[in-house]
């Protein structure tokens, strides 16, 4: 192997960052699947095409896992963030996960994570400083 050379980047390409996800799926020791992950969006436009709201993440090893969800705040409080979770999970569940993870910061949406049944399991202090960010479960 040649000699390695650091090199920092601000904002990694995305060949960058398929050659380390690949190098850590190749990592996985024999005998356990390594799955297939499959990229996961579900998204509300509005009359002229714009997204409005929408929900992202991805499926693999049987989980859904969520990385972001936003609605146009003159759309909160519509249920549209509710029902573009069910939408992710229903398709998971047709993947075949049972379970679903993600994170939330204290003045984002822990409440609302919570009444559609996600529970805490971890939760990282001063993240911003002052802030938590709380990572949450869910059986489907």
């Amino acid at each position: 192997m040649p000699k390695p050379n650091f090199e920092i980047m601000d904002e990694p390409t995305q060949e960058v960052i398929d050659a380390v996800e690949e190098g850590l799926i190749s990592s996985v020791p024999k005998g356990i699947d390594r799955g297939k992950r499959s990229k996961i969006g579900v998204f509300l436009r509005d009359d002229e095409g714009r997204i409005v709201a929408g929900v992202t993440g991805k499926t693999w090893w049987g989980w859904l896992d969520i990385d972001r969800l936003w609605v146009h705040k003159d759309l909160r409080g519509e249920d549209i963030g509710t029902q573009l979770m069910q939408k992710a999970e229903e398709i998971a569940c047709e993947r075949g996960c049972h379970s679903s993870l993600l994170d939330t910061m204290d003045f984002q949406a822990r409440d609302f994570y919570e009444k559609l049944g996600y529970k805490v399991f971890t939760e990282l202090n001063d993240f911003p400083k002052g802030h938590s960010r709380y990572f949450l479960s869910k059986k489907l």
